[in-house]
């Protein structure tokens, strides 16, 4: 099976793909995505769980409950390669969006990785780690995305990410004065 877009687990076991163009790539900093990945934020691009499809390889997950703090929103799966260990994607998102978070680092070609739009859950970010360019945003509430490329066609299941993480996704947004830097 062909795919626009394919990746692998360290050891190259499991393999995977898919066709959709990502519209929502974030940089999370939330602090179950730093213990899962290991490093001080994971870069994920969601899309539509329909369009993506283990090509080889077996997985085991991890079932994070629902915590509206951080990316798990309402609950999901962290799943690995059971013989690397290396998360792949996040998948089984409870909110019933239909959405796989693919981690970009499982990417096959380095031209194939997405620049991000947004930086979320800030609020966890170190003191001596500076914001980055994409919009910045908090935990909570405070949560609010301003992403123009987000598609708004009810087939293709990001645009329910705003249901996932428990907040609203504003499309087209035009901000005044500083975004969230905390």
């Amino acid at each position: 099976m062909n795919k626009k877009y394919t990746g692998h687990c360290a050891c190259g076991t499991v393999t995977y793909g898919f066709d959709t163009q990502p519209t929502f790539i974030a940089n999370c900093r939330c602090t179950d995505c730093k213990r899962a990945s290991g490093g001080e934020m994971a870069t994920f691009v969601a899309v539509p769980e329909t369009d993506f499809t283990v090509l080889s390889g077996n997985t085991k997950s991890f079932s994070y409950g629902p915590n509206t703090e951080t990316c798990a929103g309402q609950g999901l799966d962290r799943v690995f390669c059971t013989i690397c260990g290396s998360r792949v994607v996040s998948n089984n998102l409870k909110d019933g969006s239909g959405i796989v978070f693919v981690q970009e680092g499982t990417l096959d070609r380095l031209e194939e990785w997405f620049a991000p739009k947004l930086e979320i859950f800030t609020r966890s970010r170190p003191k001596w780690a500076r914001p980055l360019d994409p919009p910045q945003f908090g935990h909570g509430s405070k949560f609010r995305v301003a992403i123009r490329q987000l598609p708004v066609s009810p087939n293709n299941g990001v645009q329910n990410a705003d249901q996932h993480f428990g907040h609203r996704l504003v499309p087209r947004v035009s901000f005044r004065g500083p975004l969230l830097r905390r």
